[in-house]
């Protein structure tokens, strides 16, 4: 190039600087400040739900601007640093309030104004990323001495160096162009040159759509493939308060980055349009930083742009990984937009709004990973019942399609007490609470069947395992056979004393055998035998709807039990002992375990249950019940849950009954329980637990004892009075101390129920 000719562009450089200062202060409106809080803009984009979490801490943006960054104002006291960079030889002087060193300043406080409040005014503004650190460097605007057509280059090399991996450009030529000319446009070449990093480009004030390229076609050897070369890239319009589109932000319309192949630009593909490149974000009447220190409301897509390199920081905060994927982060922002305008990618608002809450939560498919298996998360399970709740302590990581890591925290799965309190009260079992279909009695044979619900018919489903009940029965003389299905066999020991609700649920409730409630209230069979006038045997066999495909959730388990009754004299001791001997398919003690949480085939429980009644006299039965048991689970060695040898776990239950409480129409009921609970036992964990910059995967080996901090201790209270041969009353009301075996943790509730017999 000969000296004439570099005189020649370093005049047109000048010329288009001032050309540049002119059309952006022509696009500014400033107003004087108010003192009231000013963060609309931060909450329309969720970016206030997530300093909580990140800040933008350890980050750094690059922000290139116009004139002198004035990085003394009293937003940067607090926040994560500030400094500014000018060419040697050149220099940018202070121009007041409305000038490009407002605009600059304006722009850096919208990314990171600090979060401390009252430090100049009471209640101040806040940037999108309020820790992190701006390094400016002094672009356009007024200025002495001459600037490089590769200032660029420069500037961007050295931001590089100095770690920012987020650059903003607020800056553009005006009508509609993403580029500017050759000599003075170099980003075109620059972001395939930096893949990791962000180029946040603001879109300029002109209200018209996007065209490729600038004055002259200089940009010929920057791209074959803009779909990749620039999957860095982010473009950047401007909404107002109500999310409108501004009336000068431009759109991306239908036009698209061009190919140049064979000498010549080839026609527009679809992958190539702007508005795949494209986000909106707030822009209009944004209160932030001006040059002389306090604040000022400015509108432009260059207030927009910040919001956008502010998500990006607080993105690489979260996951430094994502310092070294800018391809990722664009698509991050790009996929968890909040849709504008029409259904869609659209020609107005792109992707639509950018949204830094939901940019923070996973996006895509989630695994898990352990060692080198990674397992899919849709098909891992870990639904924790109460006996196994010290795994409740613990927190799974899992990633999303970028290798994001998510705390995922592990929730006991508990059939609340007061759905089966409404169970209980309302229309539940095979006896009189419930609503009939069928009832045939032939001689030693019966059959019923039923429906139970929540409160009317309108719940009930006839096709819905979970309301149909029926039971066969033959009666003999000394014994009874019956085969059924739904609520737990009546053919199964129940002390006298507990209140009905005792016979319900899994683990989370007590009785003569919690262990064989496992597997209830699915198919059942057995038959009870009378031995002479001291004893019964009865045996039988139970697989809950899990085990027979009729749920797709919860744990596959089938028990067989033999149980043996003693009965005194005078009838007023009985005494039994229960064997249970409980299958656990894709679980244990009724925990759901599938996927990256399976502990082999099947797992298996023998459990002892001691329990008898005691006929005080006066209407008082004094029941008790105590159940050992002990499960055996077949490890997987790759699993990222393992269990270590046997577990033993134990639960109890002392109740009291008396009849004809005030007349003889009516019954109390006092229990005190404990629910399964483990007493010995071990589990670990080991997966990984997060990805680091170098993009190596740590992980996490936990070691856990499964004996729970806490003991559930439940008070239940019940008293029924019958009112007439056809209506009762109702009442019960329980309280859980340690609730799930979980230390400081109480439920409580109660029902009242006028109830008709049918």
């Amino acid at each position: 190039m000969n000296k004439n000719h570099q005189m020649k562009l370093l005049n047109a450089n000048k010329a288009w600087s001032l050309f540049f200062s002119i059309v952006c202060l022509a696009s500014l409106t400033g107003q004087r400040a108010f003192a009231e809080p000013y963060t609309w803009n931060l909450t329309m984009i969720g970016a206030d739900k997530v300093h909580k979490k990140t800040q933008g801490s350890g980050v750094k943006v690059a922000v290139i601007d116009g004139g002198q960054f004035r990085c003394d104002h009293f937003e940067f006291q607090n926040s994560g640093g500030c400094s500014s960079y000018s060419l040697p030889g050149t220099s940018f002087a202070f121009d007041g309030n409305q000038g490009s060193s407002t605009h600059a300043t304006h722009v850096s406080t919208i990314i990171a104004a600090d979060i401390k409040p009252g430090q100049q005014k009471p209640r101040e503004m806040i940037g999108v990323a309020p820790k992190a650190e701006i390094l400016g460097y002094n672009y356009l605007g007024k200025h002495s001495g001459t600037l490089s057509s590769y200032v660029e280059d420069r500037y961007i090399a050295r931001a590089y160096r100095e770690g920012a991996r987020v650059v903003n450009m607020s800056y553009g030529i005006t009508g509609g162009w993403v580029w500017n000319s050759y000599p003075y446009e170099r980003m075109y070449h620059l972001m395939p040159k930096y893949q990791n990093m962000v180029f946040v480009r603001a879109a300029h004030n002109d209200g018209v759509n996007l065209k490729a390229v600038g004055y002259w076609s200089y940009a010929t050897d920057a791209t074959q493939k803009p779909w990749k070369d620039l999957k860095n890239l982010i473009l950047v319009g401007s909404v107002d308060k109500k999310k409108k589109i501004a009336s000068y932000s431009n759109r991306p319309g239908a036009g698209c980055f061009r190919e140049w192949v064979g000498g010549k630009w080839t026609k527009c593909k679809k992958k190539n349009k702007f508005k795949y490149f494209f986000v909106v974000a707030p822009g209009s009447a944004i209160l932030a930083g001006k040059a002389n220190g306090g604040y000022t409301k400015l509108n432009g897509t260059s207030m927009a742009a910040p919001h956008v390199s502010g998500v990006v920081a607080l993105l690489q905060d979260r996951w430094p990984a994502l310092k070294y994927n800018a391809g990722a982060i664009a698509n991050i922002i790009f996929q968890t937009a909040e849709d504008l305008g029409p259904k869609g990618v659209d020609v107005l608002y792109g992707h639509g709004l950018v949204r830094a809450d939901r940019a923070m939560g996973p996006v895509g498919k989630r695994y898990l990973r352990n060692k080198n298996k990674i397992y899919s998360l849709s098909n891992s399970t870990l639904n924790v019942s109460p006996t196994l709740s010290a795994l409740s302590h613990e927190k799974i990581t899992f990633f999303d399609k970028f290798d994001r890591d998510f705390g995922m925290p592990i929730k006991t799965h508990r059939k609340p007490f007061s759905s089966v309190l409404r169970r209980e009260m309302e229309h539940a079992g095979m006896g009189d609470r419930q609503i009939p279909l069928s009832a045939i009695n032939s001689g030693p044979w019966s059959f019923r069947s039923a429906l139970s619900g929540l409160s009317s018919t309108s719940d009930f489903s006839p096709t819905d395992p979970e309301s149909i009940h029926w039971q066969f029965t033959r009666s003999g003389d000394s014994n009874v056979t019956s085969l059924g299905f739904g609520e737990t066999p009546n053919w199964v020991y129940r002390p006298e004393a507990f209140p009905a609700m005792f016979s319900h649920g899994d683990a989370t409730t007590t009785g003569i055998s919690p262990v064989f409630n496992l597997a209830s209230e699915g198919i059942h069979a057995g038959n009870q035998v009378t031995i002479g006038k001291h004893f019964s045997i009865a045996s039988g066999f139970a697989a809950n709807k899990a085990a027979l495909g009729l749920l797709d959730r919860g744990t596959e388990s089938k028990a067989l039990m033999l149980s043996i009754s003693a009965f005194s004299d005078n009838n007023r001791v009985t005494a039994n002992l229960g064997a249970t001997h409980l299958s656990e398919r894709k679980g244990l003690l009724g925990s759901r375990l599938t996927g990256a949480f399976a502990t082999g085939d099947e797992t298996s429980t023998t459990a002892l249950s001691f329990g008898g009644d005691w006929q005080l006299g006066r209407g008082y039965v004094l029941s008790g019940t105590y159940t050992l048991a002990r499960s055996d689970a077949d490890p997987l060695s790759t699993n990222i849950l393992s269990i270590h040898g046997p577990i033993t776990s134990h639960a109890m239950a002392v109740g009291i009954k008396k009849d004809h409480i005030f007349d003889r129409n009516d019954v109390f009921h006092l229990s005190v329980s404990q629910p399964l609970r483990v007493s010995k036992g071990m589990a670990s964990l080991s997966h990984a637990d997060y990805l680091d910059q170098d993009q190596q995967f740590h992980y996490r080996n936990a070691s856990i004892n499964l004996t729970p901090a806490g003991r559930e201790i439940d008070l239940q209270v019940g008293y029924t009075r019958n009112l007439s041969n056809e209506n009762r009353i109702k009442v019960l009301v329980y309280h859980a101390n340690d609730y799930n075996h979980m230390a400081g943790q109480t439920d409580y509730g109660g029902l009242i129920r006028f109830e008709q017999v049918f």
